[in-house]
């Protein structure tokens, strides 16, 4: 596992490594040493200026770099330093795709599943995912067993399928019928707007979230690694073959830094851990990176996983922004996007703008999903899902939470409760809520 640069998050701190040993396609020999690299467009990229990364990834991706054209991939799919695309966002994929970039592979799937950018085609889409499968993407598996499901179902025709069950939708047409009669009692409005031409009405039009492609929703430029907070972006493989220096008694940061910067990895390790064992968060942190790079030693997502969690519950925003992109990817720790959010939320707080990003792109995923949710007729998941997200401050999620409380859908029905998040909502200029609020 090599460690990405902080960019744009949350794909794979295992992807460097997948390219480095060769499951990433037939790879790169890189550009000649005055050229631009990945690490400049990883850098140009973190202080904002996206239209130089995409600069560089595209002199990268024209030399048949995959990581690059993955990159290129995401930004284009973003809208950084580029009006959005998805067409372009599957251009991008599919080269790196068709040179065996899993992440790609799993990307363009998910745009083939969707129809974003793509004719929808679930037979591509699955096609997709088992050449992502066979190379070992973790979310490979689970997307092969809905598609193969929905293709079972529908006779492989998208056009077959609803965002709800058709019960759901007779069940919409007969309440419009029975409104007239008030006699009968109709069920509440939903609260997320509906899709489809014929679904139930609603008196609330919240804008949600178009689905994203999972690790589109959730991915990182791929990057080159990077080192430690003040090191040199790309420090030397190995040591030069100088006897080691013995680390001082008690060393400093700065010392340790010194080790690492000139390739004294086993000086640096040993330094650091000095450090991080009274309590030093920049040692932790940087121990977590040398472990994840396998610098010094033995590369081992968990020990990456210890230090970065040590350095992060001292409130370093970088261990933050790392601890969430391991959650995110279920890399060294059981995949959990609820902790995903809560470290880039934290991180994102100290002006993190890759853990703002990483943030937004995951809640607005789990939008989706409590919509969904919703629209099946779960409502105790949709209710879990707007509850996260309200308490987060989406303002969305907190009128549709008000929603949920003031019917008693997913909950107990509790007017207090729905008065309460309908204004929390409103102070936020949310319009559905100033309407509920007054009457509307």
């Amino acid at each position: 596992m090599r460690r990405p640069l902080p960019a744009i998050a949350v794909i794979m701190m295992l992807g460097v490594s997948a390219i480095s040993c060769g499951q990433e396609g037939n790879g790169f020999s890189g550009p000649s040493a005055t050229a631009p690299t990945l690490d400049d467009g990883a850098a140009a990229y973190e202080r904002g200026d996206f239209t130089t990364a995409m600069s560089i990834f595209r002199a990268l991706a024209e030399q048949n770099e995959v990581r690059a054209q993955f990159n290129l991939g995401v930004m284009n799919y973003m809208g950084q330093g580029t009006a959005q695309n998805y067409e372009e966002a599957a251009r991008w994929y599919r080269m790196a795709a068709d040179r065996g970039g899993v992440r790609a592979q799993f990307n363009l799937g998910l745009m083939y599943e969707t129809g974003e950018g793509v004719p929808q085609d679930y037979a591509e889409a699955l096609r997709l995912y088992h050449l992502a499968g066979d190379q070992g993407h973790p979310g490979a598996p689970a997307k092969i067993a809905e598609i193969s499901a929905l293709i079972e179902s529908t006779g492989g025709a998208p056009d077959g399928l609803t965002t709800a069950p058709a019960l759901a939708a007779q069940n919409a047409n007969a309440n419009v019928a029975a409104s007239a009669a008030p006699a009968v009692p109709t069920p509440p409005p939903p609260p997320v707007a509906q899709e489809e031409a014929d679904a139930q009405p609603v008196a609330e039009d919240i804008p949600a979230p178009p689905p994203a492609p999972e690790e589109v929703a959730l991915s990182a430029l791929v990057v080159a690694p990077s080192a430690p907070p003040a090191a040199a972006a790309s420090p030397p493989a190995a040591p030069p073959p100088s006897a080691p220096a013995q680390p001082a008694a008690q060393p400093t940061i700065a010392d340790a830094q010194a080790a690492y910067e000139r390739g004294d990895f086993g000086n640096a390790v040993s330094q650091f851990q000095v450090l991080a064992d009274q309590g030093d968060a920049r040692a932790q942190y940087t121990l977590g990176v040398m472990y994840a790079n396998g610098q010094g030693v033995g590369q081992d997502p968990a020990q990456a996983l210890r230090f970065y969690s040590l350095a992060a519950n001292q409130g370093h925003a970088a261990a933050q922004f790392d601890l969430g992109t391991m959650y995110a990817n279920g890399d060294g720790v059981a995949a959990d996007d609820m902790e995903a959010m809560r470290f880039f939320r934290l991180a994102a707080e100290q002006g993190n703008g890759a853990a703002q990003n990483s943030f937004s792109l995951i809640s607005g995923r789990k939008f989706v999903e409590a919509r969904t949710a919703y629209q099946d007729g779960d409502y105790g998941t949709a209710f879990t899902l707007y509850q996260v997200l309200a308490n987060y401050g989406d303002a969305a999620a907190q009128h549709n939470l008000g929603l949920m409380y003031e019917n008693g859908l997913g909950v107990a029905q509790d007017e207090v409760e729905a008065a309460r998040w309908y204004r929390l909502s409103a102070d936020q200029g949310f319009p559905p809520a100033v309407a509920r609020l007054n009457g509307g």
